[in-house]
């Protein structure tokens, strides 16, 4: 019997080197009848700090993933998300910093 994949998965390689499909969602439970998509929970930060407008380069630094993980993930949230306006703060001096 075949059931439908989730929605939220993504076939990305971590440290160990091999690549593997990972649950996106941490809404979406792991279902025991598809021991082959993974879940790990750094993954699934991942995904939900993407989609609140985290970068991929921050994602890897924080979550200790591959920088090439990130991206993907990052790529795969960014269809889904709005795009945050820029906002301008006053910085040191006068400087306008941009988030």
């Amino acid at each position: 019997m075949t059931h439908p994949l989730p929605t939220s998965t993504l076939w990305l390689t971590l440290q160990d080197g091999v690549r593997r499909q990972y649950l996106l969602d941490p809404a979406v439970e792991a279902d025991p009848a598809r021991p082959e998509l993974r879940c790990d929970t750094r993954v699934q930060a991942a995904y939900v700090l993407a989609r609140q407008g985290h970068r991929p380069t921050w994602l890897a630094r924080h979550l200790n993933l591959p920088e090439s993980a990130a991206r993907e993930i990052g790529d795969h949230v960014a269809p889904q998300t709005p795009r945050a306006a820029s906002v301008e703060i006053p910085g040191p001096r006068g400087w306008t910093v941009g988030t």
